[in-house]
């Protein structure tokens, strides 16, 4: 079990920065997020995009976000090299839409497939699933 450790240490400490990153660029809306690649597969509330570009894009159509994520579960997966990284991480909490205090708060659920090619190389995500799971009755936007 101890070689593992590191593995886990590694995997738990860089899928938590780039979860934080991830949020932190469409919250502010400043720049997208730089593990985003223009071929990364996204799926977003059950419609599938076209990678990072058209990601911002539908982005830039909707209110202003606001997200807390309340857990994080990461799973590595080897790929036989040891200075790549590999893992599946799914990402749950709250967003807000819009800056209309205590309204607008929906559930969400994503998950990310995301890969170091080598050592020293960036984390890039090649895959992005992210659903609403609850929407409230008096939300006043539609998503």
């Amino acid at each position: 079990m101890s070689g593992l450790a590191p593995l886990l240490d590694v995997t738990a400490t860089e899928s938590q920065k780039a979860y934080e990153q991830f949020f932190q660029c469409i919250d502010s809306r400043s720049m997208a997020p730089p593990a985003l690649q223009p071929t990364t597969k996204i799926v977003w509330n059950g419609s599938p995009l076209g990678g990072r570009d058209a990601f911002m894009a539908m982005l830039a159509q909707m209110p202003t976000t606001k997200h807390e994520v309340t857990g994080f579960n990461v799973h590595p997966f080897p790929n036989g090299d040891t200075n790549a990284l590999n893992m599946m991480m799914d990402t749950s909490g709250r967003v807000q839409f819009g800056s209309e205090r205590g309204a607008n708060i929906f559930a969400f659920q994503a998950t990310f497939v995301l890969r170091r090619a080598g050592a020293g190389a960036p984390l890039v995500t090649e895959q992005l699933v992210y659903r609403l799971v609850y929407k409230p009755a008096d939300a006043t936007i539609s998503i």
